[in-house]
């Protein structure tokens, strides 16, 4: 999307090289906690087809979910602004 385009952002990716993840918000909460997250369901969808949109174009295998169920819990995370 360039910047003179307006609209609706379907899938924001932030790039780091660490390992082969998805995050998506709320890693403030883990658990079945995130379940009662306003928008967790439209956002963990939308990450999934963008995994699997990766692993049809590059055959790399990624894990889905919020950074404290894969990772550990945070109070913030950049990507949450």
């Amino acid at each position: 999307m360039g910047l003179q385009q307006q609209g609706n952002l379907v899938y924001y990716f932030a790039f780091h090289s660490y390992s082969q993840m998805v995050l998506v918000p709320y890693s403030h909460v883990g658990g079945a906690n995130v379940l009662e997250a306003h928008n967790y369901a439209d956002m963990y969808e939308i990450a999934i087809k963008g995994m699997d949109k990766l692993k049809a174009k590059h055959g790399t295998n990624y894990v889905v979910g919020t950074s404290s169920d894969i990772l550990c819990e945070y109070d913030i995370q950049s990507d949450e602004f």
